[in-house]
């Protein structure tokens, strides 16, 4: 999805929030992401975190 097409978040405050079941003790991987070439940010669980 091009940019111009999200949410405009620059100058805002927010709240990313996820309720996540996680049925298997390996899994890991990329929850929630935005941004483009100059920069953004990502919600994801790697080694049993979240990050």
């Amino acid at each position: 999805m091009p940019e111009q097409s999200g949410v405009v978040i620059s100058g805002r405050s927010y709240t990313i929030a996820a309720e996540v079941d996680i049925e298997s003790a390996d899994a890991e991987g990329v929850l929630y992401a935005h941004g483009d070439i100059a920069g953004g940010h990502s919600l994801y669980v790697k080694n049993h975190r979240l990050h």
